[in-house]
């Protein structure tokens, strides 16, 4: 479901840039070079971060509960296997 929301607000976030801003705005390397345009595409990159560090942060969380919950003990990385987990296999550790 989170992910669901990030993709729906990015594609919004994007529509929005691509309203607000044209190729005036933008230097020849591609960046912006107007308020306006640093405002919608770095924030929304900020965003995109945000929503992923939040999604890491309660995917953790949860997985701790259930290990506790049902007595499954950490077999590597002890003490970080479920941050480990929810960052580099996020899919796999939700399902």
């Amino acid at each position: 479901m989170i992910t669901v929301a990030g993709l729906l607000l990015d594609e919004i976030l994007k529509y929005l840039t691509w309203i607000y801003t044209d190729a005036s705005n933008y230097d020849d390397y591609g960046y912006p070079v107007s308020n306006p345009a640093y405002v919608l595409v770095y924030g929304r990159d900020v965003l995109a971060i945000c929503i992923g560090v939040f999604t890491v942060v309660l995917v953790t969380k949860i997985r701790k509960q259930i290990r506790s919950r049902y007595g499954i003990p950490e077999q590597q990385c002890v003490g970080y296997e479920d941050c480990c987990c929810s960052f580099w296999c996020n899919c796999c550790t939700v399902a």
